[in-house]
């Protein structure tokens, strides 16, 4: 099957405009999506086209192995192709960018890789991944509160680098006027995760003032 084959059919939409990797990640059905990925990873290794692999590469980001997604990650660099391609790729239903995706199965093996190759590229590239907002209005840390992982939630608060980003993704809602902190204490691990949010905000407050930054008022914020 050709490359533009490929990509017609795995963004074929069917009932409620999902696709059949988006009914994947639904009912949880890693099995099957990893035939898939691997299929389509094996027969598009030697194409010039970037975009099949943009097409499944939010979804590799749902399997609990980290080897698909780092078999993207080299045929891109072999083709010499623009990563942030891939890091802002979104899955169809949803909207949602391969840090979403990790976040919502608590994978902080897939979480780390994704963000380290964000940070070999460029600093925008971090920054868009980590204010990036899905269908729901939620970015990353939004998933990661309500998904109850606490550990994704301290490194991305490691990697909010100045107050202003700090501030757009504590301040956000989603589509329900839920914050970060509201989600935080309706996840399964809410003692830990509300935990982290606020040592973590309390640690980026200390260190913007060693910096010389303007520090805000975070408690402000989340009482929004």
């Amino acid at each position: 099957m050709k490359p533009n084959q490929l990509h017609d059919l795995l963004t074929h939409e069917g009932n409620r405009r999902r696709t059949g990797l988006d009914y994947c990640l639904r009912y949880d059905n890693k099995d099957i999506l990893a035939i898939i990925l691997g299929y389509v990873c094996a027969v598009c290794t030697k194409t010039n086209d970037i975009q099949v692999f943009k097409d499944i590469f939010p979804y590799a980001c749902a399997l609990d192995t980290t080897d698909i997604v780092e078999t993207i990650v080299n045929i891109s660099s072999k083709n010499e192709w623009n990563l942030t391609d891939l890091l802002e790729a979104r899955t169809h239903r949803t909207d949602q960018t391969p840090l979403h995706v990790a976040c919502d199965n608590n994978n902080i093996d897939m979480f780390l890789l994704i963000l380290n190759t964000a940070e070999n590229i460029e600093g925008k590239a971090m920054r868009k991944m980590l204010k990036a907002h899905d269908k729901t209005q939620q970015t990353p840390l939004h998933r990661a509160c309500q998904r109850g992982n606490s550990q994704i939630v301290s490194i991305i608060l490691d990697n909010l680098k100045t107050h202003e980003l700090v501030e757009k993704i504590i301040k956000k809602k989603d589509e329900n006027d839920f914050t970060v902190l509201h989600l935080s204490q309706m996840s399964t691990n809410a003692t830990a995760v509300t935990y982290n949010l606020m040592s973590g905000l309390e640690n980026l407050e200390k260190k913007f003032k060693k910096s010389k930054q303007e520090s805000p008022d975070w408690l402000k914020w989340l009482r929004y």
